[in-house]
């Protein structure tokens, strides 16, 4: 687990330098409303998936090891393809009200964002499964093929081709999507055994209760986390969007620590049945994940604005604001990971779904007169304010469920320990092959 976990922080750390490289590529070459466009069609993208991860989310990583592989996959194409189908007819009806369809699709590029989403949600089946498997270095390879064919891309369309626009990025997210695709087909084409059909028909009641829980839990989130970009465009506008997405994509980067290691406890949690045993997983890999970030936060947040303006141009000197006021809800965000993956890997989806319905309804009161008299200041705020809510309720049901004990959340000179005992002896494993 300590190799996996170690592995999987480095690739997540690869994909943070190359997220900061892209961020740095387009806010040096793009106006902030183009850099707000492009924040705006990556958000409805994600959107579109959250949908499509009702069956192809993490409901494939629970199941992965519980039904036929091909059936799996079957399963999740067609649904990704219904998906699509419900979109596009929700596309058409919003195009009845045009002020309102202008505010969440920008203009010109509704039709690429669902082929965007497409190509994506075959990809993320492939993924799912791989993670459900335990084959992390698979997972490890396509997670990492995505992001660095979207930066090599971005850099030959800017550089090579001259185009400085957001068709720029919508054609880097074609060719990223697609290949990601292809390497994810692959890696998981061992696992594929055809058997009767019946096997899948008791299996897809199954799949589609655990996936209602918890994509309604990631919809509510996702609102958490995005809502406010339609907010600030509809009161301020594309530009202080602009400025907003960068903040927002540079302060994420630290989410590594979490996902990283939320990835790993997921896929041990969800093939085991010891609740003892999760819940001290749980608990030590929380206690280092917030140690770790809070250290990365005080870090980010204490370079100079001065520095912020340098690297990323004069109109995003704001940046170091908006660290300040987003570092508590990164900090809530990490330790809700662990805690998110706990209740999924032990089919309670349904406390995710809560804790997020909780934050999105603070976010939902809260929001717009926020950003009306503070722009992304005030969508910052409400954030973290958000993000902290929901994994304190998180906490009190984990603390319910397990029957832990306050002093197993301290972090003690054991969890050092044995943390470094797992990590030598994970070397020592190496170095006698």
């Amino acid at each position: 687990m300590v190799r996996k976990i170690t592995q999987t922080f480095l690739v997540r750390v690869i994909n943070a330098f190359l997220m900061l490289v892209l961020v740095l590529l387009c806010t040096n070459t793009l106006k902030t409303e183009e850099y707000g466009t492009i924040g705006l069609i990556v958000l409805d993208i994600s959107l579109i998936m959250l949908v499509n991860d009702l069956i192809g989310g993490s409901a494939m990583v629970f199941f992965s090891s519980r039904i036929n592989t091909f059936w799996l996959m079957v399963v999740g194409y067609l649904w990704a393809l219904i998906t699509m189908l419900v979109v596009a007819g929700t596309g058409v009806i919003l195009s009845l009200f045009p002020t309102l369809f202008s505010v969440i699709v920008p203009d010109g590029y509704g039709m690429q964002i669902l082929f965007l989403a497409l190509i994506n949600s075959f990809s993320t089946i492939h993924i799912n499964i791989l993670i459900g498997k335990e084959k992390i270095n698979r997972y490890n390879t396509t997670f990492l093929v995505q992001i660095t064919s979207l930066v090599i891309l971005v850099s030959i369309f800017l550089f090579g081709f001259h185009i400085r626009t957001v068709d720029m990025y919508v054609y880097a997210l074609y060719g990223s999507y697609f290949l990601t695709w292809i390497t994810g087909f692959f890696c998981t084409l061992g696992f594929v055994r055809i058997s009767p059909v019946r096997e899948i028909i008791s299996g897809f009641a199954e799949v589609t209760k655990y996936g209602i829980f918890t994509q309604i839990a990631n919809v509510i989130q996702l609102g958490n986390k995005r809502f406010s970009f339609y907010i600030i465009k509809g009161v301020h506008g594309a530009s202080p969007l602009g400025i907003f997405n960068a903040a927002i994509q540079l302060t994420e980067g630290l989410r590594i620590i979490g996902q990283s290691i939320s990835l790993i406890q997921f896929s041990r949690i969800s093939s085991t049945r010891d609740l003892s045993y999760s819940r001290e997983l749980t608990i030590r890999l929380m206690k280092f994940t917030v140690l770790i970030t809070l250290i990365l936060v005080i870090v980010m947040m204490a370079i100079p604005a001065g520095i912020y303006a340098w690297v990323f141009g004069e109109e995003y000197r704001f940046i170091h604001t908006l660290v300040f006021c987003l570092a508590p809800g990164i900090l809530a965000l990490n330790a809700s990971m662990l805690l998110s993956s706990f209740f999924s890997g032990i089919g309670k989806p349904k406390y995710n779904m809560i804790a997020s319905g909780f934050g999105f309804l603070f976010t939902l009161v809260v929001i717009y007169p926020a950003v009306l008299y503070w722009n992304y200041i005030g969508a910052g705020l409400t954030a973290s304010a958000a993000y902290t809510l929901a994994t304190i309720y998180q906490m009190i049901k984990f603390v319910n469920l397990t029957k832990a004990k306050r002093r197993e959340f301290y972090i003690r000179k054991l969890d050092f320990n044995l943390f470094f005992q797992l990590i030598h002896a994970e070397f020592a494993k190496q170095s006698k092959r």
